[in-house]
């Protein structure tokens, strides 16, 4: 099974990490709790818990990745999926 089926079928950290690392070469994991910077942002803490940076890398073109995850405690549809995307 390669890593993007693992990491469906399979979800954790150390999966996700591994994915960038593969995908990424400049992919540096690590992690720090982002919670604090949504403290005074109550529609954020309502819908999410354990907001954390995974890792960060250096794109080709001068941009910057940071790969963030969180869990959340309502379901999510494709719809929703995308919308929340951009919320954190």
């Amino acid at each position: 099974m390669d890593t993007l089926n693992t990491l469906i079928t399979d979800f954790s950290l150390d999966h996700l990490k591994q994915f960038f690392r593969q995908k990424i070469s400049t992919f540096k994991p690590g992690k720090q709790n982002y919670e604090y910077l949504f403290e005074d942002k109550e529609t954020i803490i309502e819908k999410y818990k354990d907001i954390v940076k995974v890792g960060d890398a250096d794109l080709i073109n001068s941009d910057d990745l940071l790969v963030v995850t969180a869990k959340t405690f309502s379901p999510l549809t494709t719809r929703t999926g995308k919308k929340r995307q951009y919320e954190i």
